[in-house]
Formats: structure tokens, sequence, C-alpha cells
């Protein structure tokens, strides 16, 4: 590439571009295209943040072009004249370039700089990236090598998914699994012994809810679902959380009521088996696992007040420990919710988002030593029926549905403690 040496920097809208020419006769010639602006907008973002690009070219357009885009870091979303760059977890100053050709085999470049500076946020800070290729809600994940799978869901219809889509959080990619054998909603799921399995949920669309007990287990070597002995009893809304080998399926509904059931899975010997059950039934709760303990969290159930049965959203925290088979109760958590999602990173519990009566947007944090609860940074989409899922010390919150009942998103944001 031939550049200009006059080229400089200049702002334009707040944003920050780079004139470049390179292959290309000047265009008041009257018979050549160039690349007249190039813009990053904004032109410093925050960690994991995103900027769009856009080029404008100056003389007679083709009606054929062809843009190339590259990145000497992060990653670039969509294509043509206009797209978007999703920064890296790590500050500096990071070069995009766009090539651009005709059918003729003229071409031009540009690069434009983005500088990428951490803020200092004792909250944390979100971070957006490529969204879920398919908009669902009340569907389950789990972290394998690596990679999340988003499996199940409903759509926009309420309708019950068997698709199983695969986001690499390093390349900030998707791609996809083989299907499950049915379609479900409202499932469980956990990774455990190098596979994924499914367990029970809904194969009906809403409002009916057809529960199921059944097992699926996936290989991704294979890519491939195979059935398992199903669960004692058919349940969904529940959790399902590993931990030293074992799933342990918490909590849910069987179609008309809420559960105490807390039951653990062997996937060794494909058995299971009847545990003490926790203090308060509840479905449509959330789990997280951290120093060889259970902390279930949230969750609703319909309950009787003075003859009326209303639906009540619980702030309920109890501590499982599989070694004592015991429950403990702890300080409840500063907002009753349910639908909500939840996970360990440096030794804290994360809780977000959740409904009833409204979609939430909450984070609050929970400290096990003090048995204390603060607020962080709140999720940028308030959502309900999604599970979250860790890699690498950041939380990542895909899909869910942006309204109470169904309204579901693309959403893929994650929280950087």
């Amino acid at each position: 590439m031939r550049i200009n040496p006059s080229m400089a920097p200049f702002a334009y809208g707040g944003a920050i571009g780079l004139f470049l020419m390179a292959g290309c006769a000047a265009p008041d010639e009257g018979e050549h295209w160039s690349i007249s602006r190039l813009t990053a907008a904004p032109a410093t973002v925050d960690l994991g943040s995103s900027a769009q690009l856009s080029v404008e070219l100056a003389g007679p357009e083709p009606e054929e072009l062809a843009y190339a885009w590259t990145a000497s870091g992060g990653w670039i979303r969509g294509s043509g004249s206009s797209v978007y760059w999703d920064a890296p977890l790590e500050a500096g100053h990071y070069a995009i370039a766009v090539r651009v050709s005709d059918s003729g085999g003229a071409t031009d470049s540009a690069v434009v700089e983005i500088v990428v500076a951490a803020e200092d946020n004792p909250l944390g800070h979100w971070i957006t990236r490529a969204p879920l290729p398919t908009a669902r809600q009340e569907l389950a994940t789990a972290v394998l090598d690596g990679r999340i799978y988003v499996v199940g869901g409903m759509d926009a219809a309420g309708t019950a998914l068997a698709r199983v889509d695969v986001f690499d959080p390093e390349a900030n990619s998707w791609s996809v699994a083989a299907p499950l054998p049915e379609p479900r909603h409202h499932l469980g799921l956990a990774a455990a012994q190098g596979r994924i399995y499914a367990i029970g949920g809904v194969s009906s669309t809403f409002p009916s809810f057809s529960t199921t007990s059944s097992v699926f287990a996936y290989d991704p070597a294979s890519d491939t679902w195979t059935d398992r002995s199903p669960m004692p009893i058919a349940r969904r809304s529940h959790i399902a959380v590993e931990l030293a080998g074992k799933i342990y399926v918490i909590g849910g509904h069987t179609g008309s009521t809420s559960l105490s059931t807390n039951q653990a899975y062997d996937p060794v010997t494909d058995t299971w088996e009847d545990l003490a059950p926790m203090s308060t039934a509840r479905n449509h709760l959330t789990a997280a696992v951290l120093d060889s303990v259970i902390y279930v969290v949230g969750g609703r159930a319909v309950v009787s007040e003075e003859g009326t049965l209303m639906l009540v959203n619980y702030a309920t925290l109890e501590r499982y420990s599989p070694a004592a088979d015991s429950w403990t109760r702890l300080h409840d958590m500063r907002t009753a919710r349910s639908g909500l999602a939840a996970a360990s990173v440096g030794g804290l519990i994360y809780v977000m988002g959740g409904e009833i009566p409204d979609v939430y947007s909450e984070n609050e944090v929970y400290e096990p030593l003090r048995n204390f609860w603060q607020t962080r940074a709140p999720m940028l989409t308030g959502r309900h029926g999604m599970t979250a899922s860790v890699v690498d010390g950041v939380i990542y919150l895909i899909g869910g549905g942006v309204l109470a009942a169904v309204a579901p998103s693309r959403a893929n944001e994650g929280f950087v403690p």
C-alpha cells in the first residue's frame, strides 16, 4: 500500500479518522474513486466496548464494491462500508484497516486507530459480544473446554427449541452443534466428566407446559446426544450445577407444585440419589458453586395468603454442603426476584437479572466471609430466563427475555468484576 505522506488524524463528529490513498488516481480526474474518510466513533472505548467504523468514498462510485476489514486486536462485526469493532479486554492502541476494491481491480486502503482505556470502576463493567444467532429465552448454558454451549429455550412464539449454539469467547464467534433429540425450554444444564447434560424442562409451546424427566448427554467428540437415566420426577424451572463430578438438580416445578427437592446425578454410574431438600420450595431459582458448597438464591412460588393464591418472589439464600448433606440459611438477597442468573468469581457470588413484576437489571454480589450483599454495575440489558457462564473470569449472560413473559433477545453481554 502506498501512503500519502501528508496524511494525519482529523476530528470528525467526535471520531478520529485517517485519510489514506493507495492504488487509485486522484478523484478530481473524474474517472476513479478513492477512500475520502474512515471514521471510528467513539475513538476511545472502555475494555470490551464497541465502536462503529464507517467508510466514505470520493469520486464516481462503482456498482460493485468489496470491503475487507482487519484489526490488530479485538473483533470485527458486520460487513460492508459500516461495521462494528468489539474491543479486547486489554488496554492499548489498536489499528483497524479497511481495503476497498471494485470489480475492475481498483483498490484503496485506510487505517484508523482506536484507543482502549480501562475505566476505573470499582463496581465492575459490562462488555458487549457477538449476539446470539437466534433470539430466545428460558434457555440454559454450560461451559466445556472454554466454550459456552447455549441449549434449547423458547422463541418469540413460545415454541420450544432444540437448537444448540456454541460461543467461543476468545474468537468472539458462534458455531452450531447437534440439536437436542427433543426441543426443550426451562431445562437444567451442566457440564461434567467431559460431557454436557440437558435435564428435564418443557417440550410444549408456551403457555402449555408439558414437563419431562428425560436426560440427554452431549459428547463434543462425536457431536451427538444420547439418552441417560431420567430424573426420578419430571420437573421444569429447576437449576442444575456440577460439583466434584456430580450434577445437583435443585428446586423447580412439577407443573402444579413448586419443589424443594434436591437430587444428585452421577454421570459415571448413570444413577440418581435423593438428598436433603431446601427449606424453601421454589422454581425459577439460580445457584452457583464456591468452595465445595452450593449457594442457591431467589426463585418464586405460588403461595396462599389469607385464602388468596399469589405469585411470590423470594430473596432467600441457602447454602448446601454435599459433604454434610445439610442446608444453612444465609442473609437474604437485597432484591427478591426469579428467572435470575448467578455465578462465582474471585470468591464472590454474583446474582443478576430476573423478573416479576418487571424485568430487572440488578447485579448484586454476595460475600460469603461476611454474609453480606453489595450492589455492582447494573446489566446493560435487563433480562430474565437465562443462566450465567464464566470463562477466564468474565461472566457471560446470553439471550433471555427483555420483558416479563415472552420477549426473547439475542443479547450477549459479559460482566468483568
